[in-house]
């Protein structure tokens, strides 16, 4: 048998979404929830498939992790 594996990297998209601040009466932009997919396509195509139709893909989710205290940030260095 032939174990021919594709492997296919993985990334974590951040979503935000706009929404009136029920405080302020305000538009405000919040982050929504992450989505792994292949592409920002894939991620794209994952929110219309599941009810998430509001959802706008912000990009790819980075982390860093210190190597002192261990600690991990994640950050999106694509936020419009």
């Amino acid at each position: 048998m032939d174990c021919n594996l594709n492997l296919i990297d993985m990334f974590t998209y951040a979503t935000y979404f706009d929404a009136i601040c029920p405080i302020t009466g305000e538009l405000k932009r919040y982050f929504g929830e992450t989505i792994e997919a292949i592409s920002e396509e894939d991620a794209f195509r994952y929110a219309q498939e599941n009810g998430l139709e509001y959802l706008h893909i912000a990009g790819i989710l980075e982390s860093y992790t210190d190597g002192e205290t261990g600690e991990t940030t994640l950050f999106n260095s694509y936020w419009n």
